[in-house]
């Protein structure tokens, strides 16, 4: 069985992930001889603690004169701790984080390429595209260690009782469904939403959620150009379209609402029919809903194809003393046992082509869009450049507002005038960082 507990303990029988530090120090029977090493690694992903513990147990009793604490945090908390750390030269051995927070640690030589062997290593047993991501300036950079691929969760009693036979393969059917799958009280209010696209919380991730639809309807939130230059192009009419599609969900198709509860709680209680999110979920769901019947599928072509991921790696500092064992037990932690583990017990999508998939799918066959991709379906990643997360943070307050704006309902021109706006915000960010493209 699964033993997820992702985000927060959203229902009574969830365990609820406090924002305390959760430290697991695995005592080993240490070698007091010269060669004893102690390892530390932060982890922002607090479900994935038994998989490291299990791990570091086993590693231990092959070398002995080891030991290695894990620490973790919530995923935001973790990121300022990394930020502090490095100004104060205060880190651990191994941090594990997203590409696109620790790259510009990397590019400002805060984290140390693995040895030749390892990269070597990392080129044999990893899935090929994420090899790629994990190159800078031609090298590996770190060990990719799981993605978060986006996916449609989709209600099958509640597609049924619509009369609806499938989940929606294009834009047509996606808006379709929404509108089919809401109900309503007497009086008009909303029971229970067609569709949950995320139109509140903190941070960035308002507009890393945005941005999966940007892709799908054929757009994107930066354009890189020639020397490490980039701009805003959301400010079109893949742009246009996506914010409509939120406007249109919550005010004309009113699939949604404000009032009501959204994301994985409301599917988890079967308040929405469908939402976009990654593989953790399914684990959630055997924990905390296990009589919702529903399944998963490939996102809707709406133009585009393909689904959003996110790379979440294994970093060593360069400032660590036990470069050589850190390594070496990440080798280690990527072996198909540990990672069968991940799969279990966090629900993460382990990166690695050595881990067999097919017993996994015959008990959890909901695992296939977050992990296979069709001819046609494209694995899109964040761009990666200096400033993303002030871009995002920025642009996710003016979605937010605009989410709240009833009258941008059929209204085109206004439409265009916030996303014009905040096109320019994000200019001006990247003017002020040296990096905007300014050519024609």
């Amino acid at each position: 069985m699964m033993k997820v507990n992702r985000k927060k303990g959203f229902l009574k029988t969830g365990i609820r992930i406090t924002l305390c530090v959760i430290s697991v120090l695995v005592l080993c029977q240490f070698s007091f001889a010269k060669g004893k090493v102690e390892l530390s690694l932060w982890s922002a992903y607090p479900e994935l603690v038994p998989v490291y513990e299990e791990a570091i147990k086993d590693y231990c009793k092959l070398n002995p004169n080891v030991s290695i604490k894990v620490s973790a945090f919530p995923l935001r908390d973790q990121e300022k701790k990394v930020a502090v750390g490095f100004v104060g030269n205060n880190v651990p051995d191994i941090i594990e984080q997203q590409l696109d927070i620790m790259l510009k640690y990397h590019q400002q030589g805060y984290t140390a390429n693995p040895p030749a062997e390892v990269a070597d290593y990392i080129a044999r047993t990893v899935k090929p595209s994420y090899v790629d991501l994990a190159k800078v300036d031609g090298e590996i950079a770190f060990y990719p260690f799981f993605s978060g691929n986006k996916m449609l969760f989709w209600n099958k009693k509640m597609f049924r009782e619509a009369g609806i036979n499938g989940p929606p393969k294009t834009y047509e059917e996606f808006a379709d469904c929404a509108q089919k799958l809401t109900k309503y009280d007497k009086s008009g209010n909303i029971e229970s939403s067609g569709l949950s696209l995320r139109i509140s919380g903190q941070g960035s991730g308002i507009a890393t959620k945005f941005s999966v639809y940007l892709n799908l309807f054929g757009g994107k939130i930066v354009e890189e150009y020639p020397g490490g230059k980039w701009k805003a192009v959301y400010n079109s009419e893949a742009g246009y379209k996506t914010l409509e599609l939120y406007i249109d969900h919550l005010y004309k198709w009113r699939a949604n609402d404000w009032n009501i509860k959204q994301d994985t709680e409301a599917f988890a209680l079967e308040q929405t029919a469908m939402i976009d999110r990654e593989a953790w979920v399914i684990g959630f769901m055997e924990q905390n809903a296990p009589h919702v019947e529903y399944d998963t599928a490939f996102l809707p072509d709406m133009g585009e194809w393909g689904t959003l991921t996110t790379l979440v790696g294994l970093w060593v500092p360069q400032g660590s003393q036990n470069q050589e064992a850190a390594w070496d037990f990440l080798k280690y932690l990527n072996s198909p046992r540990y990672l069968e583990n991940m799969v279990y017990d966090a629900g993460w999508v382990p990166v690695s082509q050595e881990l067999d998939w097919d017993p996994i799918y015959k008990k959890y066959p909901q695992f296939i869009p977050a992990v296979e991709q069709p001819e046609g379906y494209e694995f899109w990643a964040k761009p990666i450049y200096p400033v993303a997360d002030e871009v995002m943070s920025r642009l996710a307050d003016r979605l937010i507002a605009a989410f709240r704006s009833p009258e941008l309902a059929d209204n085109r021109t206004g439409i265009i005038k916030v996303m014009d706006e905040a096109a320019k915000e994000t200019d001006a960010i990247l003017k002020r960082a040296g990096i905007l493209y300014e050519g024609k």
